[in-house]
């Protein structure tokens, strides 16, 4: 699983959705699932690969996901204190 850190503790799902709008446009073929976890200081965002097979849910963990984990961590709304990992 991938995840983000934002170091805010309030990201809305408003926020990450518009953050994936923009970063991704519209991407119906592949499916990642993102999941938020809120701690006292910090935000996590938990990217999960989706899809059935042996071929479609290793293509959307090395391609989908990870573009979606990069399209937050760079996000302009999210970016304060956003840190990446493959964890």
């Amino acid at each position: 699983m991938l995840k983000v850190i934002v170091t805010r503790a309030d990201v809305t799902t408003e926020e990450v959705g518009e953050a994936l709008r923009q970063g991704l446009g519209s991407t119906r073929l592949f499916r990642a699932e993102v999941t938020i976890s809120r701690r006292s200081e910090e935000t996590v965002l938990h990217v999960i690969a989706g899809g059935y097979g042996l071929v479609v849910r290793p293509l959307n963990r090395f391609w989908i996901a990870e573009r979606v984990r990069r399209v937050l961590q760079t996000a302009p709304g999210l970016r304060s204190g956003a840190t990446g990992s493959g964890v």
